[in-house]
């Protein structure tokens, strides 16, 4: 009832190798004039702007942090009570001061060991040598044996003499998706597991300079100073994404059409969590004909023996059996386009989106089969430093969309505070020109590593010409990776 559908289709195409310089045209990405702070780790690869630490006894373990495997899992075995031993992820610096007005944290996370003598969590701190701790907004348990008056569980919010903490009682083994959202404009923070409210604190905002931290250490926190633990065994935990949203937080991209062949576009570039399966999306559509082109962007994982893998189920109506099945072991913890034919009878239906575990979602696109046809469906190119050059003949003018999906990394040193001028050179940039015969300018489409962040990024244009032939150039710089170009024209 459905296919995959491969390419290229009906193309010629040149590949130009070679460094592409600023004087081909690439120069508007030459001119980033901020990095946005918006951050979304899934721990598929390494990025820059985490410090990670590994102290103490942790620095000669190799398997302290594992990372890249679609999770983060730090632990740390056996301190001992004269060194600090800690192991975990931070920013560099504090890097949300005022002028961030609403920063939300997010991140799912599993404690796989009870608690050993020491502290750990997570959250935000503004980070002081030698100094008090007096700002802050966090999850985070300490346990010291011999002094029950300094073991505790809490969540809460600090500054300076002012505190305001509730209890929290963290589950072994059993992820959980905890999120701190702090409201400079409302001066509240909220404390968030699971969607379930657990504190808020009104009039109590960290309004200094923060910075994300995780960590397990030896360490107890007392009004005498720091206690060293020492102790046989492992804490560990798992993390399997990081989120930090900013008032810089770029909105995703309006797409409207008043094309009837295009019978829903959906994008959220978020990942998603529940239980079991949970929805994440119903999109009705009428459907003139019987055939639909689906065209999806997503980033699945598979965790092993910590969890179940991502999954997505896709429903049409009420048929109690999936149409369209993806999964994690498919994809190989890597961001994936697929394109889907499918069969339906015309009319009204509804398309139900259901997910597992913590799926990332970029996009869903249906078109029309009936009444468009693919004329270009590249995929899979990771592009490195070159020109790909793709022309496609056109039998007649008319209406065309062009679905663009790529992955680019920030430059590798990128850490919000490295100048931005040291780092333009060293992110991946990719940038679409569609011209006509003439080499008369359709559309540029762009996309930016130190904005993307490592993450897949899809782009839509729906464009009319009288052209004969369309010349589309693919310029790169880096090693950005293309999933998939599709190029449509409407009949």
């Amino acid at each position: 009832m459905h296919f995959n559908l491969n390419g290229p289709v009906n193309c010629r195409s040149v590949l130009v190798l070679g460094t592409f310089l600023v004087a081909c045209g690439f120069a508007s990405l030459k001119s980033q004039s901020q990095i946005l702070s918006v951050k979304f780790d899934d721990f598929n690869q390494i990025h820059g702007w985490w410090d990670y630490h590994r102290d103490g006894t942790a620095a000669q373990d190799e398997l302290a942090i594992v990372n890249g495997k679609g999770y983060l899992r730090i632990s740390l075995k056996n301190p001992v009570q004269n060194l600090e031993c800690n192991v975990g992820i931070s920013e560099f610096q504090n890097i949300y001061g005022k002028s961030v007005k609403k920063l939300v944290t997010e991140a799912r996370i599993k404690l796989l060991n009870p608690m050993q003598a020491g502290s750990r969590g997570w959250g935000l701190w503004k980070s002081r040598k030698k100094a008090k701790i007096h700002s802050l907004a966090w999850f985070m348990e300490q346990l010291a044996p011999n002094a029950p008056q300094f073991s505790w569980q809490l969540a809460g919010t600090v500054v300076k003499n002012r505190r305001q903490t509730v209890k929290w009682q963290p589950d072994l083994n059993r992820w959980h998706v905890y999120r701190i959202e702090r409201d400079l404009v409302n001066k509240i923070t909220f404390f968030w597991v699971d969607d379930q409210l657990i504190l808020k604190t009104p009039g109590l905002t960290p309004a200094g300079r923060l910075s994300f931290h995780l960590w397990i250490d030896n360490q107890v926190y007392s009004k005498n100073g720091i206690l060293r633990m020492a102790w046989t065994g492992e804490s560990a935990m798992l993390v399997d994404y990081v989120k930090i949203n900013t008032s810089a937080l770029a909105k995703a991209e309006i797409f409207q059409s008043k094309n009837q062949a295009i019978l829903a576009y959906r994008t959220w570039n978020d990942v998603f969590y529940g239980q079991g399966k949970f929805t994440i999306a119903q999109i009705p559509f009428n459907l003139k004909g019987q055939k639909v082109y689906a065209i999806l962007t997503t980033c699945l994982e598979n965790y092993g023996n910590y969890d179940e893998q991502d999954a997505l189920f896709f429903y049409f109506d009420d048929n109690a059996a999936e149409e369209i099945v993806l999964k994690g072991n498919d994809t190989h913890n890597l961001s994936k386009t697929s394109l889907f034919s499918l069969e339906l009878a015309p009319g009204k239906h509804q398309l139900t989106v259901r997910g597992q575990t913590s799926p990332v979602v970029n996009d869903i696109l249906l078109i029309n089969g009936d009444e468009s046809e693919i004329l270009l469906d590249i995929q899979n190119i990771l592009l490195v430093d070159k020109m790909v050059e793709y022309q496609i003949d056109l039998e007649q003018k008319g209406k065309f969309l062009l679905y663009l999906a790529a992955t680019l990394k920030e430059a590798p040193r990128f850490n919000q505070i490295t100048p931005i001028s040291v780092l333009e050179d060293e992110d991946d940039d990719l940038q679409l020109v569609l011209s006509d015969q003439s080499g008369n300018q359709i559309k540029t489409l762009e996309f930016c590593g130190n904005r993307i962040f490592g993450q897949a990024h899809t782009k839509l244009f729906e464009f009319e010409t009288n052209a004969r032939r369309l010349q589309l150039k693919l310029k790169s710089e880096g090693k950005p990776l293309l999933h998939r170009l599709i190029l449509f024209r409407f009949k």
